[in-house]
């Protein structure tokens, strides 16, 4: 599909969102208008869910309302465990490491899921959160840690589940429209019918954006997107619900060595039976099937197109066999393929893979355990099995001590093993037809608090865990300018996160969220000049903290710091390339000016600051955004 016509087809669906809207009139519920005032994460985590003894973090919708922000990863980048770098608010693609475990490119060491659908790509097995429609979401649910026993090899790191509004809990029709610095404009509408008639949400976005990156020619490293969302809920039966969803979107723009275009879109289809009062069952079934077509525009060296689709099917069985122990086993299989034609050649291929796995939690008195395994085949690397147990234990209410242990495991993507010589940034990427698959060996004890303290309600969670990463693998310089992924034998990761939150008064709640990270390559063979040199890309120490407060009017204002300690760049620890300590001071706020009127406002980097996430830019200097959202 050409780009003016993806373009038109958006416009279409924002007038006519605005049309229901208008001729809809109906009022929305006040509660989301800021109200809230909840610390406490939400019992409802994860499709199918994490064991009690994982390490949890979510964003609210509170916290998204607070926000306005204009990509999810904005919000990514406060998560205790989480480093963010990049700025894709501003149109480029951010990369997302976690614990320790490198993105590299977006985020390949992390699942990333939206209602439960697995959304990362095929070819580079990464994700890019630009194509995240933010309007539709609900809230976000973060499991750190290896969760390849419930999820597979793209679970390595951890699992981000990306929730989105449930068009039977109210009906909603919004407008919003935002202008920014670098010539930033954002429009976006949502449209959710409620309960009363076949329960749908629309949602769809334009954002575009001059980028506040010069490229060596003096031209703007622009960005353009434009995103569809859809969703439609049924009752089947007293209890079961069939939900079908789908989307489409685009995005375009400039880059230093070339021109990016992609066109996306998906279907998901999911039956469930919710276990209501008396049922001691669940089921869900799900069919989804994602596509991308991305195309990078060469002047020298020739263009590059990239066609990727996943076809998949999933199914989860969850029964009580008795009020102490309940029973979850599932199977899964799915079909990646990637067709690509690059510079040196093309590229072909298709990989499968299936999986069976059980879970079984057990409570006794102030104790629960959960043993828990899976088996994945993949037509590469043949069978690999996942074991995991957990354990808490509730000495007092609202006090959980947690305790886990497992295996994780992630196979190289497509790219790993059949990508041609390409050319990126001055460099050429290479693949390794010989990587090994990644095997991790991981443990974590923690503790989960919630009390009161001079009247004040506090949530705290402190989370330890040491991993062994083998057979990691790391782009190596193996001749310049030829970078090749090749396996680490040995990674060694310490590591410890705290996050709290604070009911301080009614209206003035407080967060605070800190991460100490040691990841090091404890043995290569090929350079042991690297052994016990810091892991590239991973800073020591970073934390952030934020005070939000909400009137009585239902106006709110927010100060965020975020703190990033040192990072090296390279393999070596090169301290001529080193990234330094940075801080930046975020402000935002939003002024009810109606019922149904509200105009919100946020200043990014508010002290103006100087600083390197990555290497090759600096990172956007003091950026305004503001706004106005309208609710019919």
């Amino acid at each position: 599909m050409k780009r003016e016509t993806v373009r038109t087809v958006m416009t279409l669906f924002l007038i006519l969102f605005q049309f229901v809207a208008n001729t809809s009139a109906q009022e929305k519920d006040e509660s989301v208008q800021g109200g809230k005032t909840d610390i406490m994460p939400t019992e409802e985590v994860l499709v199918p869910g994490p064991p009690r003894e994982s390490t949890v973090s979510v964003i609210t919708s509170t916290d998204i309302e607070t926000a306005q922000p204009v990509a999810l990863d904005q919000l990514l980048k406060t998560v205790p465990g989480i480093d963010v770098q990049g700025a894709g608010e501003y149109g480029d693609k951010v990369t997302l490491n976690i614990r320790g475990l490198q993105g590299r490119y977006g985020a390949q060491r992390t699942l990333v899921l939206i209602d439960g659908r697995p959304v990362n790509e095929e070819y580079l097995g990464d994700f890019d959160f630009r194509f995240v429609p933010v309007e539709a979401i609900e809230r976000v649910e973060i499991s750190k840690g290896p969760a390849s026993a419930l999820y597979g090899g793209l679970a390595f790191g951890g699992v981000i589940n990306i929730v989105t509004k449930d068009p039977r809990k109210e009906k909603e029709q919004n407008v919003k429209s935002s202008l920014g610095s670098y010539n930033s404009r954002r429009s976006e509408a949502v449209v959710s019918t409620g309960a009363e008639t076949l329960p749908t949400l629309l949602t769809g976005h334009l954002f575009a954006t001059d980028g506040y990156i010069k490229n060596s020619d003096g031209s703007n490293r622009d960005w353009e997107d434009g995103q569809f969302f859809a969703k439609v809920v049924k009752g089947v039966g007293q209890e079961s619900l069939l939900t079908f969803s789908t989307g489409a979107g685009y995005g375009t723009g400039d880059e230093e060595d070339f021109k990016f275009h992609q066109v996306s879109n998906f279907q998901h289809l999911l039956f469930e039976t919710p276990s209501g009062k008396g049922s001691k069952s669940k089921l869900q079934l799900r069919l989804y099937r994602n596509s991308t077509f991305r195309e990078l525009g060469r002047d020298l060296v020739g263009d590059g197109r990239y066609q990727q689709y996943t076809a998949g099917a999933q199914t989860q069985w969850t029964y009580n066999l008795n009020k102490a122990n309940t029973l979850t086993c599932g199977l899964e299989a799915k079909s990646q393929a990637a067709n690509v034609r690059e510079v040196a050649r093309q590229v072909k291929e298709e990989i499968t893979e299936s999986a069976c796995y059980v879970q079984e939690e057990i409570a006794a008195g102030i104790f629960k355990f959960a043993l828990g395994v899976r088996a994945d085949t993949n037509e590469e690397f043949g069978t690999e099995v996942s074991p995991r147990v957990g354990a808490t234990c509730e000495p007092m209410e609202k006090t959980v001590l947690r305790l886990s242990c497992g295996k994780a495991f992630r196979p190289p993507a497509i790219s790993d093993l059949f990508m041609p010589p390409t050319p990126y940034m001055g460099m050429t990427f290479e693949c390794n037809p010989d990587l090994k698959p990644e095997t991790l060996y991981s443990a974590e004890v923690g503790l989960r608090q919630e009390t009161q303290l001079a009247g004040k309600k506090i949530y705290c969670d402190v989370a330890l865990y040491h991993t062994r990463d083998k057979n990691f693998w790391d782009y190596m310089l193996v001749s310049w300018p030829t970078l090749k992924p090749m396996n680490v034998d040995v990674v060694s990761i310490f590591g410890a996160e705290l996050e709290m939150a604070a009911a301080l008064s009614p209206r003035l709640r407080a967060k605070l969220g800190y991460s100490y990270t040691d990841a090091r390559y404890q043995r290569y063979k090929p350079d042991p000049t690297i052994e016990h040199n810091q892991v590239e890309d991973i800073p020591q120490h970073s934390g952030s903290a934020a005070l939000i407060y909400l009137t009585p009017e239902g106006h709110t204002g927010s100060v965020t710091v975020r703190i990033v300690s040192d990072r090296y760049t390279d393999a070596q620890n090169d301290i001529g390339t080193k990234l330094h300590s940075f801080a930046v001071l975020g402000l935002g706020g939003t002024a009810k000016l109606s019922e149904n009127a509200r105009a919100f406002a946020r200043i990014d980097n508010a002290l103006d600051k100087k600083y390197r996430e990555v290497a090759t830019q600096v990172a956007p200097g003091l950026a305004l955004t503001i706004g106005l959202s309208i609710t019919f």
